[in-house]
C-alpha cells in the first residue's frame, strides 16, 4: 500500500523502473562502475555478463516472492520493489552497455548499419520472448505452469544465458572505433 492505495503488480513496474533508470544510470556511472573496477578489469562485455546475473537474481526475488504469495502469504509490495531494482540495475547493465558496445565496435562507415541490427536483434529477442510465452500457454490462455514454476523458468533461462554470454564474450576480440575528434 503506497499512499493509501494499493499497487496492482504491473503497477509496480511502470511507476518504479523509470525512477529506478533514471536514478541508477548516474550512480552506476559514478560510483558502481568505478568501484567494480578497482576490483577486476571493468570491460563492457564483463558488464553486461554482470548484468545478466543481476538479472537471474531479480527473477529468483520475485519467484520466491510468487512462492510466498502462492502459500497464503501477503509480502510488502517493497520486496516486488525490490525485485524491479534489481531487474533495473541488470538493464541498466546490459541495455545501456550494450547499445554502446555495438556503436563503439563498429568502423565508422558502418555504425548506423550495426545500430539498425542491434535494435533488429533487439525486436528479434521480444519476439523470441512472445513465442516462448506462446509454448507456456494452454489453448484456452490459461498457463501450463503455475505462476512461481513460470518465474523459476525464466530465472534458469536467464542463468543458462548468463553462462552461454560469458563463454562467448570470453573468445571475442573487442577493437575500439571511435569518432575523430
Amino acid at each position: 500500500i503506497i499512499g493509501g492505495k494499493q499497487m496492482l503488480a504491473s503497477q509496480v513496474a511502470a511507476v518504479w523502473n523509470p525512477l529506478f533508470i533514471l536514478l541508477l544510470i548516474p550512480v552506476f556511472s559514478k560510483f558502481i562502475y568505478p568501484g567494480l573496477s578497482k576490483i577486476c578489469e571493468l570491460t563492457a562485455l564483463r558488464k553486461m555478463s554482470i548484468g545478466f546475473w543481476v538479472m537471474g537474481f531479480a527473477f529468483a526475488i520475485v519467484a520466491v516472492l510468487q512462492h510466498f504469495i502462492d502459500a497464503g502469504h501477503y509480502p510488502s509490495v517493497g520486496w516486488q520493489i525490490l525485485g524491479c531494482f534489481f531487474l533495473t540495475a541488470s538493464e541498466v547493465m546490459i541495455s545501456i552497455t550494450c547499445l554502446e558496445f555495438a556503436y563503439t565496435q563498429a568502423p565508422k562507415t558502418m555504425k548506423s548499419l550495426v545500430m539498425a541490427f542491434f535494435l533488429l536483434t533487439v525486436s528479434f529477442g521480444n519476439f523470441l520472448t512472445s513465442q516462448v510465452k506462446f509454448l507456456l500457454l494452454e489453448s484456452d490462455g490459461s498457463s501450463k505452469m503455475s505462476a512461481v514454476e513460470e518465474f523459476w523458468f525464466w530465472t534458469i533461462l536467464i542463468i543458462i544465458t548468463a553462462i552461454f554470454f560469458r563463454i562467448v564474450a570470453r573468445t571475442y576480440k573487442t577493437v575500439e572505433y571511435l569518432h575523430d575528434s
